[in-house]
């Protein structure tokens, strides 16, 4: 009887631990499939993060690209007005001379220049007043809100304000009679 009862204790002592054994292994299965399942996620975030760093990389390459020029640009434009202040400031008579057509001639491969490095002039006079493209230097009699008066151009690289045009603008007060 004592071997029954040992026998008896060993097949109940073995079976006792497989059912505990059986709860760790689907604890140790649940907890594998989170694991799992958080990999992916930071997985999935990682390869979205790199994408998206790939394409700010190409997004900022084409934008120094396309504004890398701009400071050399800054430079010319006091020449340019220089230019047109000697073009503006000829007298008449003087405009068919020579060196006027030579000087003439380099004004417009300035104006050419610029224009290759898609550097447009912002249209002012007699247009409404925008801070984002002018920059109001006095008010005078004239339609309000609308420039009068453009005292020094503006220039724009692609949609970029790289000076803005100092103007006058109206205050809306009638135009003095002369």
């Amino acid at each position: 009887m004592a071997e029954e009862d040992i026998t008896n204790n060993e097949e109940n002592s073995t079976e006792a631990p497989e059912t505990e054994q059986e709860a760790p292994k689907v604890d140790e299965l649940a907890a594998a499939k989170q694991e799992l399942a958080e990999m992916k996620d930071k997985y999935l975030r990682a390869v979205a993060e790199f994408d998206n760093a790939k394409k700010r990389m190409e997004m900022d390459k084409i934008e120094f690209a396309k504004f890398s020029e701009k400071q050399f640009i800054e430079k010319l434009l006091p020449i340019m007005d220089d230019f047109e202040r000697a073009v503006s400031a000829t007298p008449g008579d003087e405009k068919s001379q020579a060196w006027f057509a030579g000087f003439s001639g380099i004004h417009k491969k300035f104006e050419n220049l610029l224009e290759l490095s898609n550097v447009t002039v912002i249209e002012s006079v007699g247009k409404d007043f925008d801070p984002k493209v002018h920059e109001a230097l006095m008010q005078v009699p004239g339609e309000e809100g609308k420039v009068i008066t453009e005292y020094q151009k503006g220039y724009k690289l692609f949609d970029l304000v790289i000076r803005p045009a100092r103007v006058a603008v109206g205050n809306g007060e009638p135009l003095p009679d002369k």
